[in-house]
């Protein structure tokens, strides 16, 4: 199960539905993550009008293990900055 699960995270290819997401996005990411290039992230930038990309110098694929005060303070200042959004910007 596992196999056809993990299968199917590396084999699909929603990268075309990107365009459609309207929501305030924030994308995290370790420099040092093996999984995740940054050929990845600007892609996803570049895909989601309006996204925020934080990186993290020091950090791998966990960051929210590997600093995760600052993992958290980055999440609580996004959903902090989003919640001062007029509703008509998340529609």
């Amino acid at each position: 199960m596992w196999r056809a699960a993990f299968e199917g995270l590396v084999t699909d290819d929603s990268q075309f539905l990107l365009g459609a997401i309207k929501a305030p996005t924030l994308i995290v990411w370790g420099r040092h993550d093996s999984y995740c290039r940054r050929i990845d992230q600007d892609a996803l930038l570049a895909s989601i009008a309006g996204s925020r990309l934080v990186a993290y110098e020091h950090a791998g694929h966990a960051m929210h293990w590997e600093e995760p005060q600052r993992f958290a303070h980055d999440l609580a200042a996004f959903a902090s900055s989003v919640a001062r959004l007029p509703s008509a910007a998340m529609a």
